[in-house]
């Protein structure tokens, strides 16, 4: 069994588990009307894959069969977690939650759980806050509002990927560098302020598919979800200048699959504030593309200026990711080296400006103390 990333080619079989997993598992706990209601084969399929798109979706996968699937929003909050009748008790609910609640930051977990579900989750030490009634066409189904509450990690290491910003940064070519102009000071006015002046795409930022697409989304418009979870590091430090990351460099981390996204680590910020930063750095083939693509990533990071190579103006590798409109790209990560092989938790904010075509971004990887080299 694996645990892969939902992808919206997976909604219909995941409508028909949810049907078929209601109408079998929970008739146990609640009669033929209520799971009716519950569950009445009419699924909005274009809702159910915006939701699932929006939170961070897990399917388990047995062969070519999905034989479950949970969805967690940033907030902490677990939405669904369905599990074929004919796959119970083989481990597939655990590790599903095993992996929403490691790439979830929130320190609170909530859901709300059937009455068939709710040993499930006091055995991982969720507990009972109230018990509610919730009415579906006019019949009442009961379930319970359940939490769990983590202990803040002590241990947890916050490692920042972000060059500064300053008037003499790096910035790509034909590009006007920062402006930092003091608006007030405190000889003058009391107190401090800074007017900045820069491009969209300046320093550690990140790319909206709206950044080459009229039609597709701005990063005001992405779910805050969209800028968090997993992540994976692919190492790719062998690839010398003007050279192709490949799938073979993926297939390093066995957790390139699940995460959702990657990190390529070239080591090529040893060339930051140089020159040569500008010149023939590695970049990933079309191949590579593609897997980020089939595997639903949320996003791709690079320690260079570029996912295409500077010398083209086509930006070929771009337009091919970015007109999926589901995946953005980060440029000019820094620290990568600073980072384990396991999955950690990766956090890329962009700043919330209307008709963002790109972003100035903060990113950081939050690791627990086991996860440091």
């Amino acid at each position: 069994m694996k645990i892969r990333p939902y992808r919206s080619a997976d909604v219909e079989a995941l409508a028909r588990l949810f049907y078929d997993t209601v109408h079998s598992v929970n008739a146990a706990d609640y009669s033929p009307a209520q799971l009716a209601v519950w569950a009445t084969g009419q699924v909005d399929l274009a809702r159910w894959d915006a939701s699932f798109l929006a939170h961070r979706t897990l399917v388990a996968q047995e062969d070519d069969t999905i034989v479950g699937f949970a969805d967690m929003t940033a907030e902490g909050y677990l939405d669904r977690l369905y599990v074929h009748r004919d796959y119970l008790r083989r481990g597939v609910a655990t590790a599903l939650c095993d992996e929403l609640e490691r790439g979830c930051a929130a320190v609170t977990l909530t859901t709300h759980a059937s009455i068939t579900a709710r040993p499930f989750f006091e055995k991982r030490g969720w507990q009972v806050m109230r018990r509610q009634q919730v009415l579906r066409r006019g019949i009442a189904l009961t379930n319970f509002v359940m939490e769990y509450r983590r202990k803040d990690d002590t241990n947890m290491n916050v490692i920042d990927l972000t060059y500064v910003i300053s008037p003499d940064m790096p910035v790509y070519p034909g590009t006007e560098g920062p402006r930092l102009s003091p608006a007030n000071t405190y000889e003058k006015d009391g107190f401090k302020e800074t007017l900045l002046s820069m491009y969209s795409h300046t320093g550690t930022h990140m790319d909206a598919p709206a950044h080459l697409f009229g039609h597709c989304s701005t990063l005001d418009a992405l779910p805050v979800s969209r800028f968090v979870g997993t992540a994976a590091v692919i190492p790719c430090t062998d690839v010398g200048e003007g050279g192709r990351i490949t799938m073979e460099h993926v297939h390093r981390n066995p957790n390139a699959e699940q995460a959702d996204f990657l990190l390529f680590y070239t080591g090529w910020g040893k060339h930051w504030g140089k020159p040569e930063y500008f010149g023939d750095y590695p970049c990933v083939t079309a191949e590579v593309v593609d897997f980020l693509i089939q595997t639903g990533k949320k996003g791709i990071g690079l320690d260079t200026i570029g996912l295409d190579p500077i010398a083209d103006a086509n930006l070929t590798l771009h337009r091919q990711l970015l007109i999926t409109d589901k995946t953005v790209i980060i440029e000019n990560l820094n620290n990568l080296d600073k980072l384990p092989g396991d999955l950690f938790t990766f956090c890329a904010l962009p700043l919330r400006y209307i008709d963002a075509d790109g972003s100035p971004i903060r990113a950081v990887a939050l690791l627990e103390a086991s996860s440091i080299f």
